[in-house]
């Protein structure tokens, strides 16, 4: 259980960080990192994933702590058997999702940075990418399981 809340705890500051850093530092002043490929621009996303539910502060804020409370729940109630394959991928759920509310709480937006323009592709964070990866990690987790029993 303390790796799940210790990823957690290190998403949750590095992107902060990252976030104050976007906010107070890359606002005005875009990075190319790499020329027509990829950029770091600053970014206030009112909404989620692809710009859905524009301006449903509450709500996002809402479902996310719903969410992280589930997770953290389930790791809690079944710390005796949980093995790290299992608790990371949690982990990176939980954390990426409780530090883009902590965005919507300190800004009122969640702070999107990362920008990959050789594809049209909306901006987006390093919690969001620890969402996605945590959420194909568990989606792996899960067909492995279910290919096991057949």
């Amino acid at each position: 259980m303390a790796i799940y809340f210790g990823i957690c705890l290190l998403i949750i500051f590095f992107t902060r960080i990252l976030a104050y850093w976007g906010v107070y530092f890359l606002q005005g002043n875009p990075i190319t990192v790499i020329p027509s490929v990829l950029y770091l621009s600053y970014v206030e996303n009112r909404g989620a994933a692809f710009g859905i539910f524009q301006d449903a502060k509450v709500f996002l804020i809402t479902l996310s702590l719903i969410l992280f409370l589930a997770i953290t729940y389930y790791v809690i109630s079944r710390r005796k058997n949980m093995k790290a394959s299992l608790l990371i991928p949690l982990a990176m759920v939980a954390g990426g999702g409780i530090s883009n509310v902590a965005d919507r709480f300190r800004f009122g937006f969640v702070v999107d940075y990362i920008d990959v323009r050789i594809i049209q592709y909306p901006v987006f964070n390093l919690a969001d990418i620890c969402v996605v990866l945590g959420v194909i990690w568990l989606a792996v987790i899960i067909w492995r399981t279910d290919c096991k029993k057949k």
